[in-house]
C-alpha cells in the first residue's frame, strides 16, 4: 500500500504510528524489521520521508531508565536514537533537538488541545495540495484504517469526501466498522490483513 501511494499518488510522507500493528506478529521482531527495512527502500526508491512513531516496552520497574533495547521491535530500529530521559522527572537529559531554521528548541508539530505554540504553515500548504488533487479526481475511494469515534476528526473528512466528491469509504476497525451505506465497505479486522489484501489485489491488477 505504502510503495503505490508513493508511486501512484506521489505521497510525500509516510507516517507510521504503531510499528507491532503493521505486520501480523505484534513481537515478530523479524517481521518488524523486514516491513522498516522496505519502507527504508520506498524511501530510497520514490524520495518519500517516512515517519515512524516507536513505543517503548512496559519496564520492570518504574524507576527503570530506558534504553533503546526498551523499545519494542527490532533494536536495531533506534540505533540512530540515543535519548537519556529521567524518568522520575519525565525529562529529556542530553541535548535537545533544535529547529535547523531558528536555532530554538524544535518539537513535532502536532496539534494538541490549546496548543497556541502550533506553526500552522505546512498543514496549510498540505490542505492546498489536498484540494487542489481533490478538484481532479472523480469519485475517490478513502481506505480509513482504525479511526474511532472518541475523537471523530478522520471520520468527518471521510464524510466530507463522500458527500461532497462522490466518493466510497472502505473503513478498517476491529470494533467501530460500520459504514454509512451499502455501497461502502466496513471490515471488522486488524490494519494487516486487509492491507496487504488491497496491496496483492492492486498488484495482481497492474500485472
Amino acid at each position: 500500500m505504502a510503495r503505490y501511494c508513493a508511486k501512484e499518488l506521489k505521497i510525500g510522507h509516510i507516517m507510521i504510528d504503531n510499528l507491532s500493528k503493521c505486520v501480523c506478529g505484534e513481537d515478530d521482531y523479524n517481521a518488524q524489521k523486514s516491513f522498516v527495512e522496505e519502507l527504508a527502500a520506498i524511501a530510497r526508491d520514490h524520495n518519500v520521508h517516512v515517519h515512524l512513531a516507536h513505543h517503548l516496552k512496559k519496564l520492570s520497574k518504574e524507576g527503570d531508565t530506558p534504553d533503546k533495547y526498551d523499545a519494542k521491535g527490532s533494536g536495531s530500529i533506534t540505533d540512530t536514537l540515543a535519548p537519556e530521559v529521567d524518568v522520575e522527572q519525565c525529562l529529556l537529559v542530553n541535548e535537545i533537538p533544535t529547529c535547523p531554521h531558528c536555532g530554538g528548541m524544535a518539537r513535532p508539530n502536532v496539534l494538541m488541545f490549546n496548543d497556541w505554540g502550533w506553526l500552522e504553515n505546512r498543514q496549510t500548504q498540505q490542505a492546498a495540495c489536498l484540494e487542489r488533487w481533490l478538484s481532479g479526481v472523480s469519485r475517490p475511494v478513502v481506505v480509513e484504517i482504525g479511526a474511532g469515534t472518541a475523537i471523530p476528526s478522520v471520520r468527518r473528512f471521510s464524510q466530507r469526501i463522500l458527500h461532497e466528491f462522490g466518493g466510497r469509504l472502505v473503513r478498517i476497525n476491529p470494533r467501530e466498522f460500520s459504514v454509512p451505506s451499502t455501497h461502502d465497505v466496513g471490515l471488522a479486522s486488524g490494519a494487516c490483513h486487509v492491507l496487504a489484501e488491497i496491496g496483492r489485489v492492486l498488484r495482481d491488477s497492474s500485472s
